[in-house]
């Protein structure tokens, strides 16, 4: 049967089960903050279901099974406390990684390791508030990392950069979706904080942005 996890504003972890609420909060042994800022459900290495709970100025927290672990700045794992997004990929030689956008910046986690991302070529100010990821024309990973300052994109260690200059309308950029045409082709939906939606040709990187408004 569904499980379903509503995370809120001050108000904690919500877990629906068959009918049945249960509250997590913030105490030593579940969430190290009520404010929830998002969720991903995955499976650790033995298959085993997960829960990641990104929260404001709580940093990450992780359930498996009935069991709660914490990974902050104290911890080491995190550059800020704020966790803006949550993002598995499999990476190019096949292994798993979570990409952890937070108010300082970029984090990646493979294993058990935690590794800031320095955002090269990328605005002065950190903060990343949406991760999404695709395939590039030559299967590689592409991580595309919306921030407060522009669109990255990583692929193989290399940057590139979308703003004003490339066409966003706004270059804080809060949401990121992929569709796909029944004509053929993929676009990258930009969602930007009050200068609407930005559309990316996927297959052809190079073209101009299109911008969609209320005008």
């Amino acid at each position: 049967r569904p499980v379903y996890w509503l995370g809120t504003d001050g108000d904690g972890l919500h877990r629906l089960d068959g009918g049945n609420w249960t509250v997590f909060d913030a105490r030593p042994d579940q969430l190290p903050n009520d404010s929830v800022q998002c969720l991903l459900a995955t499976r650790n290495r033995a298959g085993r279901e997960a829960l990641w709970v990104g929260t404001r100025n709580g940093g990450l927290a992780l359930r498996t099974g009935d069991r709660w672990k914490v990974f902050d700045v104290a911890a080491g794992a995190l550059p800020n406390n704020l966790v803006h997004a949550l993002l598995e990929t499999t990476e190019d030689d096949g292994e798993t990684a979570l990409w952890i956008g937070t108010r300082g910046g970029l984090t990646r986690r493979r294993g058990e390791t935690f590794a800031n991302v320095p955002l090269t070529g990328g605005p002065a100010d950190p903060r990343v508030q949406a991760l999404f990821a695709t395939r590039s024309v030559t299967g590689r990973r592409v991580l595309w990392v919306g921030t407060t300052g522009g669109l990255g994109r990583l692929e193989a260690g290399s940057w590139r950069w979308w703003g004003h200059a490339e066409g966003l309308p706004n270059p804080v950029v809060q949401a990121l979706h992929r569709s796909h045409h029944p004509a053929g082709g993929d676009h990258l939906w930009i969602g930007t904080d009050g200068g609407g939606v930005a559309l990316l040709d996927l297959a052809v990187e190079d073209t101009p942005l299109q911008r969609l408004d209320r005008d």
